[in-house]
């Protein structure tokens, strides 16, 4: 499996990219849930971990489905005064 990773800067928002290709997301927004997973052995804690970590630094934590795969994007405020 091939993963990219690309960060970029938006005005003054951080936003960190990771894609991947695949059947893509099927429902992106319960992905974020607590206790979802898609692994037979999963906690399924991973998503909903970050996006309250991320959310708690003012940042923001989303799905996009993508032509063939679907990329995981977060982004944080760098002027922001913690």
């Amino acid at each position: 499996m091939r993963v990219v990773v690309r960060t970029k800067m938006e005005e003054a928002d951080l936003v960190v990219q990771v894609e991947a290709r695949g059947p893509g997301i099927a429902d992106g927004e319960r992905i974020f849930q607590p206790f979802v997973t898609t692994k037979a052995s999963g906690m399924g804690m991973g998503l909903s971990v970050s996006r309250s970590m991320i959310h708690s630094h003012g940042g923001r934590l989303w799905e996009e489905n993508l032509e063939q795969g679907a990329r995981l994007a977060f982004a944080l405020n760098m002027l922001q005064q913690s």
